[in-house]
């Protein structure tokens, strides 16, 4: 679509006068060529460029809808005539032959504008190349800005600016440094071309929405009649949100984008000083507290990028204080903890909420001053081990004190394959546990899910009932059956318990977790049957 605040703006210099009862038109108009009276016929959705002759005999006839006549009039005829309301008409002094060639170079301008704007994008940088290719063909400085009116310094023309400043009071010029964050007055100018009022130029700003969120592009140029900014606006912002929903091309902000730099630098060891980190990541954070704790949180494969800058814009409501960047294709969280909980139960609910609706997981780490990477990846592996043991019904945030044990597992049956050279853990576990878990495949029981239950809740028969949903009687004649079993009285020794519940904990790390079989036909689906299945497994 063309403007025709910019058709009047390109004939500004022999503009006479001009009826425009609707506001723009396609480039897929007919174009109609009249310099004699009669010599073509009209059509709806046309544009004419005629004589001022030609364009007195069209008035005497019934006018389809949507055409637009521009008219050579170096005469100035048409200030003699009647011309209805419903007429849409531009007058200028030029000659037929000088309006058809400026007329016609329009076209083919943005015939050029056109290919550039259909490119296919496929990733980040091809967005920033095409702003980039597209500022210096138009002369438009761009910028996208996510709902909130922040910059997505990855997606600009050029580099931002330090300091904010107002839009009316902004540089207009291809060289000009997009700011950092919008004012909000300028919301409620959205698709209105506004002049600079001490300076050639003007801005405008675009507004699209992709689900349920607003992304703005912000243009401006020094030169309003190079080329039409409102169309131009209009088809970048839109190639722009097609790569992000089609080919998952991720959005972050200025401050997402320092801090997944920095996660960056921590994951890869990039600087082996604690101080200096710790002095890096005090200058990025807005809290004052010492102490901190990571939230790692992990998306499934049937995540896409628009739904992961949702997240980000939800998230950053519910924690407002912490500090959140990308790292792969996950999220990391700093996060507060002045007083050094292991559990931020504050946000447990609200995160728990959000993790459902995106389909995502999430792991903490205990708090800590400034060992970031070791967080991190016991934040990752609490989320790992929540999700993919399953081992609590609908949980999708997993804390850390509740998974410490299977970090000792993990690295313990790392230290079993390198020197047994086999990943079949059955000799860390007490013999019990696969005979128990034989038991139940043979005879469609759950003494191992009671037995896990029992020792989970302090050996407390009432507490198992409830957390089994079953009767306490039948909780306890189970219990008298897995004494047989066993051998021993494990009901009363505290180091017999304590080796039945890490045995079981390994039997879950082997069946789950690395998915090893054992030397006989074992599973824990068998014997738990209340055992959440995740949802790749159900695939």
């Amino acid at each position: 679509m063309i403007s025709y605040q910019y058709l009047l703006s390109v004939f500004q210099d022999t503009l006479l006068q001009y009826q425009l009862p609707f506001n723009q038109f396609s480039l897929n108009y007919h174009l109609i060529f009249s310099d004699t009276p009669n010599s073509a016929p009209l059509s709806s959705e046309s544009i004419v460029l005629c004589t001022a002759g030609a364009f007195r005999q069209y008035l005497e006839l019934a006018l389809p809808p949507k055409v637009c006549f521009c008219v050579s009039d170096s005469q100035n005829v048409i200030s003699t005539l009647y011309v209805p309301q419903n007429c849409c008409y531009i007058a200028v002094r030029d000659s037929y032959s000088e309006l058809c060639t400026r007329f016609i170079s329009i076209y083919q301008e943005y015939t050029r504008y056109r290919y550039l704007l259909n490119l296919e994008l496929t990733d980040s940088r091809q967005v920033r190349s095409y702003l980039q290719k597209l500022s210096s063909e138009t002369g438009i400085a761009f910028s996208l800005y996510n709902q909130n009116g922040e910059l997505l310094p990855m997606f600009s023309s050029s580099e931002p600016d330090i300091p904010a400043q107002s839009a009316d009071s902004l540089p207009a010029s291809s060289q000009y440094k997009m700011q950092k964050k919008l004012p909000s007055h300028l919301f409620q100018r959205v698709r209105q071309p506004l002049k600079f009022p001490d300076k050639p130029g003007f801005f405008y700003l675009e507004c699209q929405k992709l689900g349920e969120e607003n992304f703005f592009l912000y243009a401006v140029t020094s030169d309003e009649f190079h080329c039409d900014i409102t169309w131009v606006s209009r088809k970048a912002l839109s190639a722009i949100l097609h790569s992000l929903s089609d080919f998952h091309t991720l959005l972050y902000t200025e401050e997402e984008t320092k801090a997944g730099e920095f996660i960056s630098d921590i994951m890869n060891q990039k600087s082996m000083d604690l101080l200096e980190d710790y002095a890096r990541f005090r200058s990025l954070v807005h809290y004052d507290s010492k102490y901190t704790t990571i939230f790692y949180i992990r998306f499934t494969n049937s995540d896409t990028a628009p739904s992961r800058i949702f997240f980000l814009d939800e998230l950053h409501k519910l924690i407002p204080e912490a500090l959140i960047g990308p790292w792969n294709d996950d999220i990391i969280a700093f996060i507060p903890n002045p007083d050094r909980q292991s559990r931020l139960d504050q946000y447990e609910e609200g995160l728990q909420k959000l993790l459902e609706r995106y389909q995502a997981y999430a792991g903490s780490s205990l708090w800590t001053k400034w060992r970031f990477r070791t967080s991190i990846l016991i934040a990752e592996s609490n989320a790992k081990f929540g999700q993919i043991l399953g081992l609590e019904p609908s949980r999708r945030l997993f804390f850390s004190n509740e998974y410490s044990f299977y970090h000792l597992i993990d690295l313990a049956a790392d230290s079993f394959q390198r020197i047994h050279h086999s990943k079949d853990l059955t000799y860390l576990m007490h013999p019990c546990i696969l005979h128990i878990n034989r038991y139940d495949i043979e005879h469609d029981t759950n003494l191992l899910e009671v037995l896990y239950h029992y020792l989970i809740n302090g050996c407390r028969v009432g507490d198992t009932s409830i957390s089994l949903n079953m009767h306490r009687n039948t909780v306890q004649g189970k219990l008298n059956k897995l004494n047989e079993i066993i051998h021993e009285d494990f009901t009363k020794n505290g180091i017999i318990q304590c080796r039945i519940l890490i045995s079981c904990m390994v039997f879950f790390y082997q069946d789950r977790y690395l998915k090893e079989p054992f030397s006989n036909p074992q599973s824990m689906l068998s014997s738990f049957h209340q055992l959440d299945i995740p949802e790749y497994e159900k695939e």
